[in-house]
């Protein structure tokens, strides 16, 4: 619907849309240090590049909250039986 109202609107109002393109991105707010964020922290203190405080067990809320990008791991549906 975005898309249709922005072309519609072109002529009328310059808008931001270059393309409708479209690449795959993922992104995760974090608010509490768990998951691959909590193994990250164990090797290396931060998140994707984010230096955290030392000392935070799993879990723990983080001081301020985190944008940082994701990966989903690839899966496969499995089909119903005949």
């Amino acid at each position: 619907m975005t898309l249709f109202c922005l072309d519609l609107l072109k002529d009328v109002v310059p808008n931001h849309l270059l393309s409708t393109d479209m690449f795959q991105a993922e992104y995760v707010a974090r608010g509490y240090l768990a998951g691959s964020g909590w193994k990250e922290y164990r090797q290396s203190g931060a998140v994707c590049g984010i230096p955290l405080p030392a000392g935070l067990r799993e879990s723990d809320q983080l001081p301020q909250p985190i944008f940082t990008p994701a990966t989903k791991a690839q899966t496969s549906r499995i089909r119903p039986g005949p």
